[in-house]
C-alpha cells in the first residue's frame, strides 16, 4: 500500500511539517531497539531525502501522530506497522535567502548544496556582474573591482537568494531516473549574497 500524503502546517522560515500515513517494516534486528525508537530509524530511512511535492524535501521524522498494532510477517519476520506522522520538509520559496556551500562550478554556473539536499543552482546571469568562468580553476570569479577578483571557491560558505523552486513529474517516462524531482534556482547578485567571508565587519557599519 502506498504512502498518504495530507496537508501541511507551517513550522518557521523554509520549513513546514507534512503529515503522513504509511506501513513501516522493522526488521527483526532491530526489535530490540523498542517500538518508537525502531519506528523512527525505518521512517527516517525511508523518508530524508525523499521529495513531496509540492510540499518540498524530507528532511528528518518530527512526531507520531498515532500508530496501529503491529504485525508480524512470517516468511520475512519482519513487523509491520501503518502509521501516521509528521515529517519536518525543506519547503522553500522565492526571495527566501539561504545559507549555503559551494559544490561545484562549471561554464552553466555555480552549484550549492546544504546538508540534506544539493540540487541549488546558480546560473551565470544570477552571479554578480561583472563575473567570469576561470577554467584552469574550475571556478567562478566576481571582478569585483579592477585590482580585486573574488573567487567562489569549492566548499565556500555563500549565501544565496531562492528565485524559483521546480518540480519534475514522477510520472513522466520522458524524465531520466537520475533527475532530481525537486531543484532550485537561486542568486547571487544583491548585495550580502554571495561568499558570507566578503561581507565580514559590514553589518551594523553605520
Amino acid at each position: 500500500m502506498g504512502a498518504a500524503v495530507a496537508g501541511q502546517e507551517v513550522v518557521g522560515v523554509m520549513f513546514v511539517l507534512v503529515e503522513v500515513e504509511d506501513t513501516i517494516r522493522v526488521p527483526p534486528r532491530d526489535f530490540g531497539a523498542g517500538v518508537y525508537s525502531a519506528l523512527e530509524k525505518q521512517v527516517n530511512r525511508v523518508w530524508a531525502g525523499r521529495v513531496v511535492a509540492p510540499h518540498g524535501v524530507c528532511v528528518r521524522l518530527w512526531d507520531w501522530v498515532r500508530k496501529e498494532e503491529d504485525r508480524i510477517v512470517h516468511n520475512d519476520g519482519s513487523s509491520y506497522t501503518t502509521c501516521r506522522f509528521r515529517l519536518l520538509v525543506f519547503s522553500p520559496m522565492p526571495g527566501e535567502v539561504l545559507n549555503t556551500r559551494v559544490l561545484a562550478s562549471d561554464k552553466d554556473g555555480v552549484r550549492l548544496e546544504l546538508d540534506f539536499f544539493n540540487h541549488i543552482y546558480v546560473v551565470p546571469d544570477a552571479l554578480p556582474t561583472p563575473s567570469h568562468f576561470n577554467q584552469q580553476e574550475r571556478a567562478w570569479v566576481w571582478e569585483y573591482t579592477s585590482e580585486t577578483q573574488l573567487v567562489f571557491e569549492p566548499d565556500a560558505n555563500v549565501r544565496c537568494k531562492v528565485k524559483d523552486v521546480q518540480y519534475r513529474d514522477k510520472d513522466d517516462a520522458s524524465i531520466q531516473a537520475y533527475l532530481p524531482r525537486m531543484f532550485l534556482y537561486a542568486e547571487m547578485r544583491t548585495e550580502g549574497m554571495g561568499d558570507t567571508s566578503w561581507w565580514e565587519g559590514q553589518d551594523g557599519d553605520e
